[in-house]
């Protein structure tokens, strides 16, 4: 089984890619802004605990690179680590937001195999995670998978607390065209911001909305914000290509979206009867 074949068939899968132009940015950036910035720090991967090899201070990060999956050299971060097979936010001290496809059924096993990881972006030590930035599963508190196109949502308690910011979640309903921006884990490589994004629909799905922001495998769980840097939405599923073949070449580059591919997010109206007090 080839690289390309094997990570997909591993990871949580949200078929997705470039609408307009690649606006993915590293969080740690110049050209990030300040409010993206802080908000990723509070924008864990979800990570195989076989993934990360123990060593001193730490966990050395072992993964593959984008060229080692059958991507081209020279495309965008084709030098770069798969590690994260999902993305996800601290909305409490110890509670973390993430997409349900993203959690196995078997809620115990899965919080034995995965860790939340903090700060695998590149600018903060990505080959090196810090142990403080490791937090493990005490137990998933809540999770509704309802295919194909209802509920996907997951919350996890960590088993110690975390000094991080939250993030503020809203319940407000969002308006067609009203600004967006993510944070996330595109094909599980360090973390990547999105900043030029709106909803293309919404009111016709009750759970979720339809939106253009750059969104790859692994983007899924990731939060979606407004322009006040409150989280709105909860990444889930798209259309599109996440990957396309380069003409004369034996290998893919990014794949860019049709005008009639979208990615969708859980809305979070009703959080607030399932996060606990």
């Amino acid at each position: 089984m080839n690289f390309m074949v094997a990570f997909f068939f591993f990871t949580a899968s949200v078929h997705a890619g470039i609408s307009g132009q690649d606006n993915r940015q590293e969080t740690r950036g110049r050209n990030v802004s300040t409010q993206l910035r802080e908000l990723s720090f509070s924008v864990p991967a979800i990570v195989e605990k076989k993934s990360l090899i123990p060593v001193t201070g730490g966990f050395r990060p072992e993964g593959y690179t984008l060229q080692q999956m059958n991507y081209c050299s020279g495309i965008r971060f084709s030098g770069q680590n798969y590690l994260a097979r999902c993305s996800a936010s601290l909305i409490g001290e110890d509670l973390v937001l993430t997409a349900a496809h993203c959690v196995d059924e078997d809620l115990k096993k899965w919080c034995s195999e995965y860790s939340v990881v903090f700060d695998y972006a590149v600018g903060a030590d990505e080959k090196h995670i810090h142990k403080e930035n490791v937090f493990g599963c005490k137990e998933v508190l809540y999770r509704k998978f309802d295919e194909p196109f209802g509920e996907d949502l997951a919350l996890i308690r960590l088993e110690r607390k975390s000094d991080r910011r939250p993030i503020i979640v809203s319940s407000d309903t969002l308006q067609v065209k009203e600004e967006l921006t993510m944070i996330g884990y595109p094909m599980g490589l360090p973390q990547k911001a999105v900043d030029d994004g709106h909803v293309l629909e919404n009111g016709s799905l009750k759970y979720s909305f339809r939106h253009n922001l750059d969104t790859f495998s692994s983007n899924s769980g990731g939060p979606v914000f407004n322009q006040s840097g409150e989280q709105v939405g909860v990444l889930v599923r798209g259309t599109g290509p996440n990957f396309a073949d380069v003409p004369g070449k034996k290998c893919s580059d990014w794949g860019i979206d049709s005008a009639r591919d979208y990615a969708e997010a859980n809305t979070l109206l009703h959080l607030k009867d399932i996060h606990p007090k």
